[in-house]
């Protein structure tokens, strides 16, 4: 289950004394060679208040003061993608692969903000030495909740009908220039996400720390068509009561078990049982490839199956 917008942070050395234009593509030179690859950066539309992205489903607007979030809309909503706060940094300035950067002020961390052509963001830090700062935090609207899960953190919005996942944050981890773990964890303050390393004195800068947080604006699920196959199969032979009572799954196997209670725990068994029935129909009617990644969605309108990127039925 993810969502259509990736917040990432890369911690990594960059030089501090160049021009703000010539920091922007040191800055966006050193993501494109470390970050993971996850396809080019979208070269945006400037305005008067930042610059603007276009996707066939989603449009955002990354600010030009790194005071107000990246606006990230649909057609079924819009939510607020938060900077980490508490670090001084210039406007941004975009450099010529569309890479967003904000300069530090000082010594600290720069920050680099990238849309991509799959309608995700990527918000980055960019850690210079030692002493730089090694504690993030992001604080997300008033009304999402940030609840530990097995597969990490999940973010939810509450509303009068439960709420719904918006997706989920992936373990954290961090590497060394050397590629050596670095020990990082998280911690969790009402609705903010702190993300500490612990960079020893051994550690080789640029040290790299990559959480993927993953929330979009409804609730999606990823697998391969051998795996929707499979929950086809288990559904019909469930006869329509795959979720009952308290989000209790049954007749459903593993991995497919836990991903559906994890959503029931939002949506309800009612909403998920229809839903699950509407995915059932599709998927019959549908002639999908056992190895190909596809996604389904659910919000206030359903949709898939949808052929998309491998990679993300392999986090």
């Amino acid at each position: 289950m993810a969502g259509v917008i990736s917040l990432s942070m890369i911690a990594l050395a960059t030089p501090r004394a160049l021009a703000v234009e010539d920091r922007a593509e040191s800055v966006a030179s050193l993501i494109s060679r470390v970050a993971p690859d996850e396809g080019p950066a979208l070269a945006g539309t400037p305005s008067a208040d930042g610059v603007g992205f276009q996707t066939e489903d989603v449009a955002i607007a990354v600010p030009s003061q790194m005071s107000d979030g990246v606006v990230i809309s649909s057609d079924e909503g819009q939510m607020v993608a938060p900077f980490p706060s508490g670090l001084s940094v210039g406007n941004g300035t975009t450099a010529d692969d569309g890479t967003i950067v904000y300069p530090n002020d000082g010594h600290d961390a720069d920050v680099a903000v990238q849309a991509l052509d799959d309608g995700s963001v990527r918000l980055q830090t960019i850690i210079p030495s030692a002493d730089a700062t090694h504690s993030f935090s992001y604080q997300f609207d008033d009304d999402v909740s940030l609840v530990q899960v097995p597969e990490g953190i999940e973010l939810r919005r509450e509303g009068p009908d439960g709420g719904v996942s918006l997706g989920v944050i992936a373990p954290a981890w961090a590497r060394d220039a050397d590629g050596n773990q670095v020990p990082t964890r998280y911690e969790v303050d009402a609705n903010t996400l702190v993300q500490v390393i612990d960079a020893s004195p051994t550690a080789t800068y640029p040290v790299v720390a990559d959480p993927r947080v993953s929330f979009g604006v409804g609730v999606y699920f990823y697998g391969f068509g051998a795996e929707w196959i499979a929950l086809a199969t288990a559904l019909t032979a469930a006869g329509g009561g795959a979720v009952v009572g308290a989000c209790l799954v049954v007749n459903i196997p593993n991995p497919w078990a836990a991903v559906l209670k994890a959503a029931c725990g939002t949506i309800g068994a009612s909403n998920m049982n229809n839903y699950l029935d509407w995915v059932r129909s599709a998927i019959n009617s549908s002639q999908l490839k056992p190895q190909t990644c596809y996604e389904f969605r659910r919000f206030t309108t359903v949709s898939g199956p949808k052929a998309v990127k491998r990679s993300h039925c392999l986090r």
